[in-house]
């Protein structure tokens, strides 16, 4: 390949995900960072069960997705948009650093 080629085509290949948290402020990264490994840990590998599972009736719910919302909520993900006393949200993320 020549050396114009190699220049444009040779870079480091690096994630988006990773790309994007340097434009974040520090607390929104390192809530982003927990996000992902919460979806890499308990999300993605019941996905494919999930979606290949029957729809269940209203009120009803899968197993695999109740033992995830318990995890979501012990860990703090399904109050988490509201800051506390009602959520776990830290006001330093809310208010603009």
């Amino acid at each position: 390949m020549p050396l114009i080629g190699r220049l444009l085509a040779d870079y480091p290949v690096t994630d988006l995900w990773e790309t994007d948290f340097a434009r974040l402020p520090r607390a929104l990264a390192k809530q982003r960072r927990r996000a992902r490994n919460f979806a890499e840990q308990h999300l993605s590998p019941a996905a494919n069960e999930l979606d290949l599972s029957a729809h269940l009736p209203a009120g009803q719910c899968h197993p695999t997705a109740k033992r995830i919302l318990c995890e979501a909520g012990k860990q703090g993900w399904l109050s988490y948009i509201m800051p506390a006393p009602l959520g776990s949200m830290p006001w330093s993320t809310v208010v603009a650093q």
